[in-house]
Order: C-alpha cells, then structure tokens, then sequence
C-alpha cells in the first residue's frame, strides 16, 4: 500500500524488449560468422578448382595428402611430374610419379625399390598389375 501518493512510472525498457534486443543482436553475430566463413570456403573452393584446372594430377595427389593426418608434402617436382610425401608415424619417404596416373598407372618409389600398380581395361574386363624392379609381383 502506497501513502495515497501516485506510483511512480517505471523507467527504461521493459523485459521482453530487451530480450528481443538480444536475440536481434546474437543473429546479427550468426549472421557475420556465416558469411565470413563462407567467404573463406568459397575463396578456398576457387583455389582448389583454379589447381585442378591448371594440373589435376597434381591437385588430386596433393588433396589425398592433405586429407590424411599421417602424410606430410616433402616436394613437389612439376617437371618431372614427381610429389615425395613422409608418412609421419614411420617416417618413411614415398616418391609418387602423378603423371602416370593419366594412363592407369601408379608408381611409387621408396628405399630404392620401384613398385608401379598398372590397371588396365579390355572391353567388359580389367586386370591390374603390380611389379617391382625385378618385374610381375602379381597379376588379377
């Protein structure tokens, strides 16, 4: 109960403004996190397209080691169309020629052995070929 005297009127802003003030604002921060990123994706995207366009071979050999955590790039020899990757829980050193991928052909060399994975196709049938140095491993 009151003296008889009036109430005073409330100042500011009700509850339910601010509220709405503090969602309109958390949106407007989603807002700018999601263009911002997608700027980034799509910049990115543009780069990976503009490399697969310029040397898909290369592009291609250089995605699959980027996608798994235990190979890390060494070198990279364009001319000579070569990518030497580390595998980095053995340490051990691959060079992968990415120009015979073109032609079915995957050749790897490490610790002075050359291994090339040969996949071949004859009308409804394949056959896939693995040799070393000293020739025929195996043949399906």
């Amino acid at each position: 109960m009151t003296n008889g005297g009036p109430v005073p009127a409330k100042k500011g802003l009700p509850t339910w403004a601010w509220v709405g003030i503090g969602c309109g604002a958390l949106i407007i921060v989603a807002l700018i996190v999601t263009m911002a990123v997608g700027f980034f994706v799509a910049r990115k995207v543009k780069d990976v397209a503009a490399d697969f366009e310029k040397d898909p071979a290369l592009a291609a050999a250089r995605m699959i080691v980027k996608l798994n955590p235990e190979l890390e790039e060494v070198a990279v020899d364009e001319e000579a169309g070569t990518i030497t990757v580390r595998n980095t829980t053995t340490g051990e050193v691959v060079t992968a020629n990415f120009q015979d991928i073109k032609d079915g052909k995957i050749g790897f060399s490490s610790g002075g052995k050359e291994i090339t994975i040969d996949a071949s196709q004859a009308g409804d049938s394949g056959q896939l070929t693995v040799t070393d140095g000293s020739g025929a491993v195996g043949a399906r």
